[in-house]
């Protein structure tokens, strides 16, 4: 699936998650017995889709959250996202 800003996404519900740090999570996926560190970025990414949320409404929470402008704030949200797409760590909802 190709993600737009108006895909709903959230995490999905067969991994595990847990703290590394301050600002970082580990994600473990169980299925495939892979681990994987998030940066700061990814983990506050990680965070708002708890609840799954469209990709605009994530751009719009880190644009207030950190000094970035839209155009760079959708491009790094999107691959990020199609990243732990690749991955098998969210899902796609539909509404």
């Amino acid at each position: 699936m190709k993600i737009s800003m108006d895909t709903r996404v959230g995490r999905h519900p067969a991994h595990v998650a847990a703290l590394t740090g301050e600002r970082e999570v580990a994600v473990m996926s169980v299925e495939q017995g892979a681990y994987y560190g998030l940066n700061e970025v990814a983990t506050r990414i990680w965070q708002l889709i708890e609840r799954p949320r469209t990709v605009a409404s994530v751009c719009a929470t880190l644009q207030d959250e950190y000094d970035v402008d839209q155009a760079s704030c959708e491009r790094d949200v999107l691959a990020c996202l199609a990243t732990l797409q690749a991955e098998g760590l969210v899902c796609f909802v539909d509404e």
